[in-house]
Parts: structure tokens; C-alpha cells; sequence
């Protein structure tokens, strides 16, 4: 018993990129499930516990359909304040460009 709840309480990255942590029995975070085209989550949830290639399969495809339809995050880095480094803007890009909203003055 104690063995299924650990393997219940294990955590992975989401596969988008986002750096979210999900439960193991999840493929990935609320928000990448719903970009995820109908066909492809019902593919995964169809050969859950049933068909175990069928199953890998989806969720392969499903990694390759978000990393090419994953919105852009805004380029704009920065030095740090404390002379360490650059800090790095962690937003998604607005439509068609390199940069976030709040950052869109920097594309010039």
C-alpha cells in the first residue's frame, strides 16, 4: 500500500516548459491540457490503463504538438541590479514579435 501512495505522490515537469510541477498520474499542467487540440487529450485519456503503446504514442505526439505550438516568451534580458548576471523576462511574446507587452519598446 505505502508503495502506490509514493508512486501517487511523484512529481514531473510539465512538458510545455512552463516549469510546473504536476502529479505523476498527469501529463501536464490545467492550462497545456486545454491548448491541446480534442483528438490528441482523447487519445490519452481513451488508452489511459488500456493500451500502454497506444497510450505513449498520444502522449508523444501530444509533447510534439505543444513544443510546436507553444506561444513565444519575451527575449528582453536585463543586467541584474546586484552586477550578477542578467535577468531574463519570463512572459509570453505578443503576437508575431520577441518581446512581451511590457517589453515591446525593446524590439526597436
Amino acid at each position: 500500500m505505502s508503495v502506490h501512495l509514493d508512486h501517487r505522490r511523484r512529481m514531473h515537469a510539465c512538458p510545455c516548459g512552463c516549469g510546473v510541477e504536476i502529479p505523476h498520474s498527469k501529463f501536464s499542467c490545467r492550462a497545456s491540457w486545454q491548448r491541446l487540440p480534442k483528438p490528441i487529450r482523447q487519445a490519452i485519456t481513451d488508452n489511459h490503463g488500456r493500451d500502454a503503446a497506444a497510450h505513449q504514442a498520444a502522449m508523444a505526439e501530444a509533447r510534439r504538438w505543444l513544443q510546436a505550438n507553444l506561444p513565444g516568451r519575451c527575449e528582453f534580458r536585463a543586467p541584474r541590479a546586484d552586477g550578477r548576471g542578467e535577468t531574463r523576462c519570463t512572459a509570453e511574446t505578443a503576437d508575431g514579435t520577441h518581446h512581451c507587452r511590457e517589453h515591446w519598446w525593446a524590439e526597436t
